[in-house]
């Protein structure tokens, strides 16, 4: 079985669970929560795929880390998949159920990457502009790239919409091309 259809079993499982115990809105916090912890730790996530360390040890240091912030409800979700040998895949099981109640929300996430900060007005436009093209509620993580000179690129799972200086210029650069060599 292929390791989407494993973090997609769990994440399942988890969603499920919350929302016949009426939890639904704490564990999906607290799933935000580690998920954010191991993407901000490189070496979080090592140590948790590192087959030479226990269980045990792993899941002492994880009970170290989650304990006082997380529900123990999410603690022995993640204490039950090194159990179960899975520590391999937490934290895609942790980037699946993210993937998994957004899309029940009706969320998207959108990466809107800009060659300088956007301020607060563009912001909102944006994003009420993205929402429109969605049709969807927008999370917007925003990021800068000064070499795309202007405008913005908003990727949008596998869809890129590129409104950047950058990309015109090229555009224009082709379209001149062409018409050069069209003309010898």
């Amino acid at each position: 079985m292929s390791n989407y259809a494993v973090t997609t079993r769990y994440a399942t499982a988890l969603l499920k669970f919350s929302e016949e115990n009426n939890t639904f809105k704490k564990v999906a916090e607290d799933m935000e929560f580690v998920f954010n912890t191991f993407k901000s730790s490189r070496e979080l996530r090592l140590f948790i795929v590192k087959p030479i360390i226990s269980q045990d040890k792993k899941t002492q240091i994880l009970q170290e880390i989650f304990e006082k912030h997380i529900s123990k409800s999410v603690l022995e979700f993640l204490e039950f998949m090194i159990k179960k040998g899975r520590d391999e895949i937490i934290f895609d099981t942790l980037k699946r159920f993210l993937e998994l109640k957004n899309s029940k929300l009706n969320i998207v996430n959108i990466t809107v990457t800009s060659a300088s900060e956007l301020v607060d007005i563009q912001k909102n436009h944006l994003v009420e502009q993205l929402s429109e093209y969605t049709k969807k509620k927008v999370k917007v993580e925003y990021k800068i790239n000064k070499s795309i000179l202007g405008g913005f690129i908003a990727k949008i799972g596998d869809t890129v919409l590129d409104a950047s200086v950058s990309h015109q210029l090229d555009l224009l650069r082709k379209k001149l091309l062409n018409q050069e060599t069209l003309f010898n």
